[in-house]
């Protein structure tokens, strides 16, 4: 796979939207009752990222912003989790956290390696975005898992 262009990057970035969705919406199918409708918010939130880099063009990238993203290095300290069907809610968190935090990095590799200004602000603009999304998980961790375990 080539992300040499403005077009390739942001479709392979819509590519992992559309497959975080389609993991949220089966987790909202598996889910025990009262966590379904996160699931469900979380699946419409990766659609609504996805609708936006299907509207993102040129001016768009110019524009944007960077802002800082608290990073609580959660997952960092989490191994990989391979995906099954009767995950329950703290290893969907740890699979979620996981799969944000390899496509930031996956990001932030590309845009060190790139030399153009424009793409690399699309892959800056890209792991700014997945950071986001891991800080969210994390946060849903630290408070349903980690904090539940405490003595």
């Amino acid at each position: 796979m080539r992300l040499d262009t403005f077009e390739d990057i942001v479709r392979e970035a819509i590519r992992k939207e559309a497959d975080a969705a389609m993991f949220y919406q089966m987790a909202s199918e598996r889910a025990k009752p009262g966590m379904d409708k996160m699931f469900i918010e979380l699946a419409e939130e990766e659609q609504g990222h996805k609708k936006m880099l299907e509207e993102l063009d040129m001016a768009k990238l110019r524009s944007y912003e960077f802002g800082k993203v608290p990073d609580l290095e959660i997952s960092e300290y989490l191994e990989d989790l391979p995906y099954s069907r009767d995950m329950d809610y703290p290893a969907i968190l740890r699979y979620a956290m996981k799969s944000e935090e390899k496509s930031r990095n996956f990001y932030l590799r590309s845009a060190k390696m790139c030399e153009n200004p424009d793409l690399k602000k699309l892959f800056q603009m890209l792991a700014e975005e997945e950071a986001k999304h891991k800080l969210r998980f994390e946060k849903m961790y630290e408070d349903d898992v980690l904090e539940s375990t405490k003595y």
